[in-house]
């Protein structure tokens, strides 16, 4: 039997008759290349929405795609090069 990821378990529940996927931060952690660390960082500071159930953080893959859209870098480069 395969091995199945927290947020791939919790993804195939139907809420409110709609699939929706979900992650778990070691995902994130997966992911983003960084550390547990950071995420935790990351969502004390409200960059991030996420969901409680028990004792595991969840964060819902539309939180996920809002949170990246909404904290892009800007580029340095300015019209003309970097000065």
């Amino acid at each position: 039997m395969k091995k199945m990821l927290n947020s791939e378990i919790v993804s195939q529940v139907d809420m409110a008759h709609t699939a929706c996927k979900v992650y778990t931060l070691h995902d994130m952690v997966k992911m983003f290349h960084v550390s547990l660390h950071s995420i935790y960082n990351w969502m004390d500071s409200n960059k991030s929405s996420f969901v409680i159930v028990s004792t595991i953080a969840y964060i819902p893959e539309e939180q996920l795609k809002e949170c990246l859209t909404n904290h892009q870098a800007q580029s340095l480069k300015r019209e003309g090069g970097v000065k």
